[in-house]
């Protein structure tokens, strides 16, 4: 059976979140999924140079808050970290997403959105 995650260390995160040290999100293909039952990632990227949204936030959820954040990260390069902190909050990120734009987190989660901003064909 593959190994499907990998362990590490808060002080590990940089290099393997934030600097892809190795290319291993690179040569994955998928984007970045972390688990966290401490909340130390949480507070490590909040102080990183990311995009972080909170879904309990609801400034953070707001249409343009979030479509900004994206804009953000897809011309800046920076991560975009939506915090579901611990709660079922991934609908109201979908819907936020599809009020934007419709399909656009199922773009962005198949990796069909452009790093140039442009949706690409299915």
């Amino acid at each position: 059976m593959a190994k499907i995650g990998v362990s590490v260390t808060v002080r590990e995160l940089e290099d393997v979140l934030i600097r892809d040290v190795g290319n291993k999100i690179l040569e994955d293909g998928r984007w970045p999924l972390i688990i966290d039952e401490t909340n130390q990632a949480s507070i490590f990227v909040r102080y990183t140079d990311s995009n972080y949204l909170n879904t309990v936030n609801p400034k953070d959820m707001e249409k343009e808050r979030l479509r900004i954040a994206l804009l953000g990260s897809v011309r800046y390069g920076k991560p975009l970290v939506v915090d579901l902190m611990g709660c079922d909050m991934f609908h109201i990120v979908k819907d936020r997403c599809n009020e934007i734009h419709e399909g656009l987190l199922d773009w962005i989660m198949d990796k069909t959105f452009d790093i140039r901003g442009k949706v690409l064909t299915r």
